[in-house]
């Protein structure tokens, strides 16, 4: 089978809002096959998300801590519970059609937790998944979050993987609902390795798990792309 082409970005850092305003539209135009599959990799601003299954007790932070620490919150529409995203985690959003690769929610994320692992195997970590709970363990703590959503086979959201961050902004939570694991990072580890150094990596493996010839662009050329999905919804829906 030939590999699907794919863009991929590296957006660099971004308001959470913004990207998921970014994901929307993409989403749309994915469905409207305006546009090839696309994977976006960036850094958020310090911030907690509510997925659909999210206990508002698991913020542990009250809205002074909060504001102190300048960390938004926002309630989403991604499966899952609540997490953090910020400085030195890299966040993944594969805008892609599942019905070009395989129409199971389920292997989509098994697929996602692959290419995490493979991932860190060539960094020399052992990682492995866990038969309760969606994302990627190192022993008894997760490294990388996925939560996704997936409308008419096209996906959005996606995994968050733990490079360099301040792991205390997760003592202000109980990351994904689970209170009896913990978080770490490649940092924990001794590894030092560069954002742009690791997005390549997932790229890399990316294309292997998934079949996909990935086509690198700049943020420029994306909001090229989003600008011209805008202006051809816009004209449809002025001629209906």
């Amino acid at each position: 089978m030939l590999p699907k082409f794919v863009y991929a970005v590296n957006y660099g850092n971004s308001r959470f809002d913004e990207m998921w305003k970014i994901q929307k539209q993409l989403h749309l135009a994915r469905q409207q096959k305006r546009n090839p599959d696309i994977l976006i990799f960036t850094e958020h601003e310090h911030v907690y998300t509510f997925g659909k299954s999210s206990n508002q007790n698991h913020l542990l932070a009250n809205e002074d801590e909060l504001n102190k620490k300048g960390i938004e919150t926002f309630e989403i529409d991604r499966g899952g519970d609540i997490t953090y995203h910020g400085p030195g985690q890299i966040v993944c959003y594969p805008i892609i059609n599942l019905s070009d690769y395989s129409e199971d929610i389920h292997k989509y994320l098994r697929n996602l937790e692959e290419v995490i692992i493979r991932t860190l195997s060539s960094l020399n970590i052992k990682s492995t998944r866990n038969s309760d709970y969606t994302g990627v363990w190192i022993e008894n703590e997760k490294i990388a979050a996925i939560g996704v959503k997936v409308s008419r086979w096209i996906t959005m959201h996606g995994f968050a993987f733990n490079n360099f961050p301040d792991l205390t902004f997760y003592d202000r939570i109980i990351p994904c609902g689970i209170f009896h694991k913990g978080v770490t990072s490649l940092k924990q580890f001794g590894i030092e390795i560069s954002n742009l150094e690791l997005i390549n990596l997932f790229k890399k493996y990316f294309a292997e798990v998934f079949n996909m010839e990935i086509v690198s662009i700049s943020k420029e050329e994306l909001i090229k792309i989003l600008d011209s999905s805008i202006l051809e919804t816009e004209s449809e829906l002025i001629k209906n």
